[in-house]
């Protein structure tokens, strides 16, 4: 097994898990939807949310690079344009997702040191 062999493999691991994953937070706010819980969203809810897609889509990231990297052939005028296209595009959505995780994550540590900035003085 080579290197792009296994770089698949575990793209095709963190899509699977990525997924299992965002099914079962989606089910539960299913359940507390249906339950008419007034506790529907919680402060890591969203955080959990972008966390697991970003699985996914690092995961799908890895499947298109193997792949591009296997269809590269050598010659001048025989580089495979959609696979780049693919992978450009799927490194945008994954990069998006990391934005808005580090982005909910500056909001809490934020928040955080304002409510104990707040309590001392």
């Amino acid at each position: 097994m080579d290197l792009l062999e296994t770089m698949m493999i575990a793209g095709i691991c963190l899509v699977i898990g990525g997924f299992a994953f965002l099914l079962r937070t989606q089910l539960k706010a299913l359940k507390q939807v249906r339950r008419q819980d007034i506790r529907l969203v919680g402060p890591h809810v969203g955080t959990r949310q972008d966390l697991y897609m970003g699985l996914l889509w690092s995961g799908i990231f890895l499947v298109q690079v193997s792949g591009l990297v296997r269809h590269i052939q050598p010659g001048p005028n025989n580089f495979p344009w959609f696979p780049l296209i693919a992978v450009a595009s799927v490194l945008f959505v994954c990069g998006g997702y990391a934005g808005r995780l580090l982005l909910r994550w500056e909001i809490t540590r934020r928040e955080a040191f304002m409510a104990a900035s707040s309590t001392q003085g």
